[in-house]
């Protein structure tokens, strides 16, 4: 992801996104990123994945598998 960021120029989330379709099996995770900028990305392809983030603009919210964040 960091490769794809840093020499081919992709945003986080579009790194992050052909990651998790592309190179991970399916339903086998996910993952939780952070770029330079704070923009968190919460990419995953299994029903189980439990995440959170949080960050100083107020921003919190936890979820697992295909629930809303809360």
């Amino acid at each position: 992801i960091s490769a794809k960021m840093e020499l081919v120029g992709r945003s986080l989330k579009d790194a992050s996104t052909e990651a998790i379709e592309k190179i991970l099996p399916e339903d086998s995770g996910g993952l939780i990123g952070v770029d330079s900028k704070g923009n968190i990305v919460l990419p995953f392809n299994t029903p189980g994945m439990a995440r959170g983030a949080a960050d100083s603009t107020g921003r919190f919210e936890v979820a697992l598998g295909k629930d809303e964040p809360k």
